[in-house]
């Protein structure tokens, strides 16, 4: 079966990690060095010039993305073996599976998938594989790996993933700023699963005014995803630079840190409040007289405008 490559571009999804979603053509695609092997050999499958291909890696940037568009353009159902309840596939002339390997503990239920993929190829019937793991756990799932051209799926290395989650916010309809978007690839340090989860909370946060998100704002949106992570807590970074930037008066260190935290980046009041020792009903009434004085004390309204830029340009350089 030859499938031109416009067919391919129009099968209609968008695969950039995360979850499978419908879009307009594949060119919404982030095509990176990291995924463009596995692209390739996707395309030659639908070709015709490669009989059996088999796509591995980590989990979450695009396999079964992939999968799925090449279904589509074959007019083949991707199989899920996770969800298929028995093991006998269809005796069809293309066959794409979804994480294939899932039987990998069910040591009965491995052999019967194999046997499977054995009688697929003596048959010279066309199978696209997606399976988790390495190659050594890759070759030695598949029958006669030497039959299938194999390709990892590697995961994206810093200036791809900023580009991977530049395109998922364009998927997504959430229009950041090119220092917003370069925050969230340099903050969520998970695979593309966890991208489009903290996209969706951005989404959520911006209530239709994503473009008018600052990068604090952004920063506190993704707070609770970073809680986990030892090295870095948006509370001190901003009193730090509170602490740089504004003299010597603590008492004023911690009504500009807890605005800046509260009001800008938009945490909770108890989440400050447990920061800084101090009741939310502080924190409330610190945010309210502090929206009050940015109107008519120039010198706050400064203070807090640049320790809001101060930390933006610090999450962006860290």
């Amino acid at each position: 079966m030859v499938i031109h490559e416009r067919a391919w571009m129009r099968t209609g999804y968008s695969f950039v990690g995360g979850q499978v979603r419908k879009h307009e053509s594949l060119d919404r695609f982030e095509h990176v060095n990291s995924n463009g092997e596995a692209c390739r050999q996707a395309l030659a499958f639908l070709e015709g010039s490669a009989r059996n291909v088999a796509i591995y890696g980590a989990r979450g940037w695009g396999k079964s993305h992939i999968l799925h568009a090449a279904g589509t353009a074959v007019g083949a159902n991707v199989l899920d073996i996770r969800e298929k309840r028995t093991n006998r596939l269809p005796d069809a002339p293309v066959l794409v599976l979804d994480d294939v390997d899932a039987c990998e503990a069910q040591p009965k239920r491995r052999q019967e998938i194999r046997l499977e993929l054995e009688r697929r190829l003596r048959a010279r019937k066309q199978t696209l594989v997606v399976l988790s793991g390495t190659d050594r756990t890759a070759r030695s799932f598949l029958p006669s790996p030497r039959s299938w051209k194999l390709v990892r799926l590697n995961d994206p290395n810093d200036a791809e993933r900023l580009a991977i989650v530049g395109r998922m916010c364009s998927n997504e309809g959430l229009e950041l700023s090119c220092t917003s978007v370069e925050l969230v690839s340099r903050l969520v340090r998970g695979d593309g699963h966890s991208l489009f989860g903290a996209l969706r909370r951005l989404r959520a946060g911006a209530e239709g005014h994503s473009a008018s998100l600052h990068p604090l704002r952004v920063a506190g949106l993704l707070h609770p995803y970073l809680l986990d992570n030892s090295d870095y807590d948006l509370r001190d970074i901003v009193l730090d630079q509170v602490s740089r930037s504004s003299g010597a008066d603590v008492r004023r260190h911690t009504e500009l840190a807890v605005f800046a935290l509260a009001e800008v980046a938009g945490l909770s009041e108890g989440c400050v409040a447990a920061y800084f020792g101090i009741r939310p009903g502080d924190v409330y009434r610190i945010c309210t007289s502090g929206r009050c004085r940015r109107e008519t004390d120039m010198i706050w309204k400064s203070q807090v405008d640049r320790i809001v830029y101060n930390t933006a340009s610090y999450l962006c350089e860290a």
